[in-house]
């Protein structure tokens, strides 16, 4: 009965998702997850993860407003407003690791990488 128990535990334990596929920083932890539909594919999940944790420390916001007026020789005018948002994350991950990786039961392989706070 011990037996049946535990490996119940046991397995409901392996099936479970780990709290860091919902949220990938915590207290300690700034974090970002890579998810690959194959375990072979390990590789671009680490490079998909450290990108979610850059975009997680760096942001780089751009905002670009045009505001274009024709003036008319009788006084009207004419504005011609554009708006432009750029965003972009870059830059050089200096001491962040692989924290844990998980495969759900379709086969599915996530990685979680992390910088301490």
């Amino acid at each position: 009965m011990r037996y049946i128990i535990l490996t119940i535990i046991l397995l409901t334990s392996l099936f479970s998702n780990p709290l860091w596929l919902k949220q990938s920083s915590n207290q300690q932890y700034i974090g970002g997850v890579g998810i690959v539909n194959d375990i072979s594919q390990k590789r671009i999940a680490l490079m998909q993860a450290r990108a979610e944790l850059l975009e997680n420390i760096k942001v780089h916001i751009s905002s670009t407003l045009n505001i274009n007026r024709t003036l008319y020789s009788n006084g009207d005018y004419k504005s011609d407003i554009s708006r432009s948002l750029t965003q972009k994350a870059e830059g050089y991950l200096k001491n962040s690791f692989k924290k844990d990786s998980f495969i759900d039961k379709d086969g599915r392989y996530y990685v979680w990488v992390v910088i301490e706070k």
